[in-house]
C-alpha cells in the first residue's frame, strides 16, 4: 500500500467520522427541540442558526451575537496569536456558560455541565433520549424556578398552580 492509499483512505475515514457526529448531534438537537416546543425542528439542520435557537432557549438571545461576534474577530485577528488566544478564551468560557444553563434548563446540575462541555455528543445524546424534560430557560430567573416547583408538584400529585 502506498502513501498516496494510505493519507485518502485517512482522509476518508476522517470525513466519515464528521458527517457521522454532524448527522448525530443535528438528529440530538431535533429531539431536543420537540421537547423544548421548538416549532419546526428541522431548523436544528442549519449551522449558526440552530445556536442561535439554542441561545433563545437555554441562555439569552443576545449572547448569541457575543459568541459570533468572537468566532469572527478570532478568524480575523488569527495572525495574531496573542489576540486569537484572547478571543477563543472569551468563547469558551461563553460556552461553558451555556452549557451550564442547557444543563439547568433540563434540571441537571453542574457534572452534567462537565459532560457537555467534554462529551458533549454523549450528553446531547442523554439530553435526547433520556428522561430530562424542558423545564424553561434557567437565565430567565424566577419564572423557570416557578416551572420547576410546577414539575415537581405534578410528579408527586399536586395541582399546577394557574
Amino acid at each position: 500500500m502506498g502513501i498516496v492509499q494510505f493519507v485518502l483512505g485517512l482522509a476518508a475515514t476522517y470525513f466519515l467520522v464528521v458527517v457521522l457526529y454532524y448527522v448525530g448531534s443535528c438528529i440530538f438537537r431535533m429531539i431536543q427541540f420537540g421537547k423544548a416546543g421548538v416549532q419546526g425542528t428541522w431548523k436544528a439542520w442549519i449551522p449558526f442558526y440552530w445556536n442561535y435557537i439554542e441561545f433563545d432557549l437555554y441562555y439569552k438571545k443576545e449572547y448569541f451575537w457575543v459568541w459570533l461576534a468572537l468566532v469572527a474577530l478570532a478568524g480575523i485577528f488569527s495572525k495574531s496569536d496573542a489576540l486569537t488566544t484572547i478571543f477563543n478564551l472569551a468563547q469558551a468560557v461563553l460556552m461553558v456558560l451555556f452549557f451550564y444553563n442547557k444543563a439547568k434548563s433540563y434540571g441537571k446540575g453542574g457534572g452534567f455541565t462537565a459532560g457537555l462541555v467534554l462529551l458533549n455528543i454523549i450528553f446531547e445524546g442523554i439530553l435526547a433520549l433520556g428522561p430530562a424534560e424542558y423545564l424553561g430557560n434557567a437565565s430567565q430567573g424566577i419564572a423557570f424556578v416557578d416551572q420547576g416547583i410546577d414539575k415537581v408538584k405534578e410528579l408527586f400529585g399536586g395541582k399546577k398552580e394557574e
